[in-house]
């Protein structure tokens, strides 16, 4: 399901709440609202005022597809050495905070546990590469500690 210019979601049922485009907030996991709200950039707060008060909108500042990677995906820019992030596991609905160790750009890996030398990468459930380096959790992953194991 997709989200229209004005938040709402395409091809939803019309008895569905409408939801507002904000880029990096959603619900906590197990409110009930749609997953797909941070993958599409929603915030899930409905646009009316009587809100659930323990629904509370967080920030999410790295993506992981699924509890065995290694790795998750910053989203947000700014990150810094020394700032906790939450981020959000899609395929079990949850969030996970770690402190970061490194300045890390978007669009780049975080590390989600210790990594030895040689060990393997794994993000998407798929074997990415290999280490080159250890990667302490919540160190930056990028080609100066981490090689593709084709060549």
């Amino acid at each position: 399901m997709a989200a229209g210019a004005d938040g709402a979601l395409l091809g939803a049922p019309a008895t569905r709440f409408r939801y507002r485009l904000t880029g990096r907030t959603v619900k906590p996991p197990g409110s009930g609202r749609p997953a797909l709200c941070v993958a599409s950039g929603l915030d899930c707060s409905p646009l009316r005022a009587n809100r659930d008060p323990q629904e509370v909108a967080m920030t999410i500042h790295f993506v992981v597809h699924e509890e065995g990677d290694s790795v998750g995906t910053i989203v947000v820019e700014g990150v810094t050495a020394g700032a906790a992030l939450t981020g959000w596991i899609m395929e079990q609905d949850k969030t996970v905070t770690i402190e970061t160790l490194d300045d890390i750009p978007i669009g780049h890996k975080i590390a989600l546990k210790e990594l030895k030398n040689g060990d393997t990468v794994i993000k998407y459930g798929v074997d990415i590469g290999r280490t080159i380096a250890p990667i302490r959790r919540g160190g930056y992953l990028h080609v100066h500690n981490v090689k593709t194991k084709r060549w």
